[in-house]
């Protein structure tokens, strides 16, 4: 079986003209293997490429709230499953088989991270178990630059808010936290 490893590395290095260099968190995001994934299923996509474009939304995901994160900060992340939103299904009228979404397909993900201060200090970790049942009839987010997996997206945002809210993550405008 071949086994299928993603690495994405973002190094968002924001420049400034006005300012000089401002950095932003840097995040990794490490994948399991795909095909022992719940459901990354590709519908009427070729599975390599279909595969390929996920790992990369999600990556752009991650990028975009490792941004949040204050200078210097790491936020490594391995995906070990993905549940996408909706099952897929053959169309009755042709071979095609579409992504169908009802209440009892609701995403699901599973990860472990660990954030890491511009000392390399360990900041926090945990293994997470997203999931979001209610996802067909939440409030629907618009973001610009958004993914194709706007559910998966909006899950991981929550989640993001969640940790930054509990003060967990640290953003730019707060002190910077020592590991305890």
């Amino acid at each position: 079986m071949k086994k299928l490893v993603f690495t994405c590395f973002s190094t968002c290095l924001l420049l400034s003209a006005f300012s000089g260099q401002a950095h932003a968190g840097d995040v990794t995001l490490k994948w399991g293997n795909l095909d022992d994934f719940t459901d990354v299923n590709p519908g009427n996509e070729l599975k390599e490429p279909f595969r390929e474009r996920m790992v990369k939304d999600f990556g752009r995901v991650f990028s975009k709230f490792a941004k949040k994160l204050p200078d210097g900060y790491q936020l490594d992340v391995m995906v070990n499953d993905v549940d996408l939103a909706g099952d897929v299904r053959p169309n009755m009228s042709s071979v095609a088989q579409i992504r169908l979404m009802t209440t009892i397909y609701w995403p699901r993900m599973k990860f472990h991270y660990e954030l890491r201060n511009d000392k390399n200090e360990m900041i926090s970790s945990g293994d997470e178990q997203l999931s979001d049942m209610g996802y067909l009839t939440n409030t629907r987010m618009t973001l610009v630059g958004a993914t194709s997996f706007e559910f998966e997206e909006k899950m991981i945002s929550d989640w993001f808010r969640k940790q930054t809210n509990a003060g967990v993550f640290p953003t730019k405008d707060m002190k910077a936290v020592v590991a305890k």
